[in-house]
């Protein structure tokens, strides 16, 4: 039982630790020029 009700919350934590990461990257990195050519 535990394991079926576990899994879409882990699910849904790391969904949000992720997007956490992502708005905090853009907050602090957003209006950085990268100076390093693109290899593709």
């Amino acid at each position: 039982c535990v394991g079926i009700r576990a899994t879409p919350i882990a699910e849904a934590m790391v969904a949000l630790v992720l997007m956490d990461h992502a708005l905090r990257h853009r907050a602090q990195n957003g209006d950085v020029v990268c100076e390093t050519p693109k290899i593709c």
